[in-house]
């Protein structure tokens, strides 16, 4: 079933913003065009869409918050993640 911002967040996540229930809606029409189960859809979209995300601090991009807090917190060399 094809969502919109608004059938998002009104079914699956009330709390969502105009932009994280577009961004959410486009990401789990897209999982589901490439055959990802609808639940499974929907749980990604509802977690990409709420992640915390800053601007890169060399590049300006906006990448995932731990991405630049790691590039941050090595001095400008991008660190791989510790496991």
């Amino acid at each position: 079933m094809p969502f919109t911002p608004e059938s998002f967040r009104a079914r699956h996540n009330q709390s969502l913003s105009d932009a994280q229930a577009r961004k959410a809606a486009g990401m789990a029409n897209a999982m589901m065009n490439r055959g990802v189960d609808e639940g499974v859809a929907i749980a990604t979209a509802n977690k990409h869409a709420t992640a915390p995300i800053h601007r890169h601090p060399k590049s300006g991009r906006f990448v995932p918050a731990k991405t630049a807090l790691r590039f941050a917190n090595t001095g400008g060399k991008l660190a791989r993640p510790t496991q």
